[in-house]
């Protein structure tokens, strides 16, 4: 990677490569999609590998992340974001995703390329379909074709519970919430009333639930959505105290936490 401030002038980053096939369960990365969203970049690389019993190369897109746009970090690098077809499908071979993710409504859009698992690599000897009067090339022979994915926003990944019936606690980083009217919403999914939904406690300094943002204090996020507001029983903003916070999530049942978000209301 390189960057700088105009089309003439680059700098190479000393973080080269930002992500490796050596450091990762992939065999080869070719293409890879970068895009800042919500503070991060998120990284859609191809994660390809050698099928052994067709000796095709194969390949769907996963996820990585960074907080600077230089060191990226995979994300449950053993699930794909894109997978592949199933056998005999037009995708059920390679894939690769496009260079941009759209936001459409309350969807996001992923566009990308697919070959069928008959793919065998570059053209070479024996290895050639015998097509006359067709050029040997591999987009002639195999030919790709375009696909959609679609994910709920915030939807490349997200928190659930292991066994789906025992709730999962996850714990924040510490934040800094000195304003005096910050809200935190909440990007959920595959909730349910009175069955798989998420509750937010706000801990202080030592450890400790902070009076009136308990878990017992939460009312229960049991809608899906990018943007849920946590409330609690009195309030709906988090607190203001000189000393940063944490928050901890309960996920009940099914239901899956992709994000949250803190906004500062204050005027």
């Amino acid at each position: 990677m390189a960057y700088g401030p105009d089309p003439w002038t680059w700098t190479r980053s000393t973080h080269n490569p930002i992500i490796d096939p050596d450091d990762g369960e992939e065999f080869q990365i070719h293409f890879i999609s970068v895009f800042p969203w919500k503070g991060y970049y998120f990284m859609l690389y191809e994660f390809g590998w050698i099928e052994p019993l067709l000796d095709s190369y194969v390949g769907d897109v996963r996820l990585a992340v960074s907080r600077d746009g230089e060191i990226f970090r995979r994300v449950n690098a053993h699930e794909p974001v894109i997978r592949r077809g199933a056998r005999h499908e037009w995708d059920s071979g390679f894939i690769v995703t496009s260079s941009d993710v759209v936001v459409y409504g309350s969807e996001l859009r992923l566009y990308y390329s697919g070959q069928a698992e008959t793919w065998t690599m570059w053209p070479l000897g024996d290895r050639v379909a015998k097509k006359v009067g067709w050029p040997q090339s591999v987009g002639s022979i195999y030919p790709a074709q375009m696909g959609l994915a679609t994910l709920p926003l915030d939807g490349f990944t997200g928190l659930e519970s292991r066994d789906q019936e025992m709730p999962a606690i996850v714990t924040t980083i510490p934040i800094e919430t000195s304003a005096s009217a910050v809200e935190l919403s909440a990007s959920v999914s595959r909730t349910l009333a009175a069955r798989s939904w998420i509750d937010v406690a706000v801990l202080g300094s030592n450890g400790e639930e902070l009076e009136g943002f308990g878990r017992a204090n939460c009312h229960h996020l049991s809608t899906d959505g990018a943007d849920r507001p946590v409330r609690w029983i009195d309030t709906g903003h988090l607190p203001s105290v000189a000393e940063p916070v944490q928050l901890r999530f309960w996920i009940y049942g099914q239901a899956r936490l992709h994000g949250f978000t803190c906004t500062d209301r204050s005027e």
